[in-house]
């Protein structure tokens, strides 16, 4: 990212995101050819993350938290959801910062945000790299938990769903962007477990498979918010607590108020 952000800082709109899908299918190419890294089609497995002899994500040494013994899927989950808190905290942080209120005036109107002394293509390039910084960690993540990486998970359909969450969730918000992660991401699950439940939904769920059932969902509820909520799921949110608070009944004693 940090060596792409020269360009993406003198890119905007479409050709950002034309360039950003070029990167996929370059890093898919390297992958696939760079055996003695990637280890080609085929990948190559993941060794342990382990400190001195503490297994982080194994099975060793054995742990037990609250009586429930502590295997491989539960480290990974406190492990992925301690990540979660601290990268959540620094990106609220960052929005906080100057940094963020450059952030901020760039996406409102690059051209106010000139007006008012921002260096838009910096910004910009400082965006793209602190990005990639998160998809690098996610990445890290996901070979840590599968214990072995083929080129074949980094591929187009995953960076649309990157740009599903991110639509849906809300461009504006970090919250939003976690709850539409975590949409994106458990809707397959969903629809694998739970199919039957829903009228006319196991049928197609048991020919095309979730995963697709899940894509054609996930371009109708696209459609669906920019429509009527460009800002995503976070803005529903705060207009559905905006609705709530107003209905409160008034306490007598400010109703009476003059």
């Amino acid at each position: 990212g940090l060596a792409f952000s020269p360009l993406a800082g003198r890119l905007k709109g479409i050709y950002l995101g034309v360039a950003s899908l070029a990167l996929v299918f370059i890093g898919q190419h390297v992958l696939f050819t760079a055996e003695p890294l990637t280890g080609g089609y085929n990948g190559r497995n993941v060794p342990e993350l382990t400190i001195g002899s503490f297994q982080v994500l194994g099975t060793e040494p054995e742990l037990s938290l609250l009586g429930v013994p502590l295997g491989q899927a539960e480290r990974g989950w406190y492990v992925t959801l301690l990540i979660l808190v601290l990268t959540t905290v620094f990106a609220v942080l960052v929005l906080r910062s100057r940094v963020g209120r450059a952030f901020a005036a760039i996406r409102d109107g690059e051209v106010h945000a000139a007006a008012l002394g921002v260096r838009v293509a910096r910004y910009r390039s400082v965006a793209f790299t602190l990005s990639s910084v998160y998809a690098g960690l996610a990445g890290v993540l996901l070979a840590l938990l599968f214990q072995r990486v083929v080129p074949e998970y980094w591929d187009l359909f995953l960076s649309l769903e990157y740009l599903a969450m991110v639509v849906i969730g809300g461009q504006a918000s970090v919250a939003g962007a976690i709850a539409g992660a975590a949409f994106v991401s458990s809707l397959p699950l969903l629809l694998q477990r739970y199919s039957d439940a829903i009228p006319g939904m196991g049928g197609a769920v048991s020919d095309f498979g979730p995963a697709y059932v899940a894509q054609i969902m996930y371009g109708g509820l696209i459609v669906v918010i920019l429509f009527y909520e460009p800002k995503g799921l976070a803005a529903l949110a705060t207009r559905a607590r905006k609705a709530l608070t107003s209905r409160r009944p008034v306490p007598a004693d400010h109703a009476a108020a003059p």
